[in-house]
């Protein structure tokens, strides 16, 4: 699999790992509530929860031909 090796394995980012909006724990099927940045040997990586922050457009509007000059 592609995405079989994370560099930063932790709870936020498991299959078995239930995230909560209102504390930092978070609710693991096996080990129960766990700090976020907690992670077991039954770490499993899920790649839907990975949050990937959108590419920033270019706005070319805001030059003109002198920017480019030396």
């Amino acid at each position: 699999m592609i995405y079989s090796k994370v560099d930063n394995p932790k709870c936020t980012l498991c299959v078995h790992a239930q995230i909560h909006n209102e504390s930092d724990n978070i609710t693991c099927d096996i080990k129960g509530t766990v700090p976020a940045d907690f992670c077991c040997k039954k770490f499993k990586y899920d790649i839907f929860k990975k949050k990937i922050n959108p590419k920033k457009v270019l706005k070319s509007q805001n030059f003109s031909k002198e920017d480019f000059t030396l």
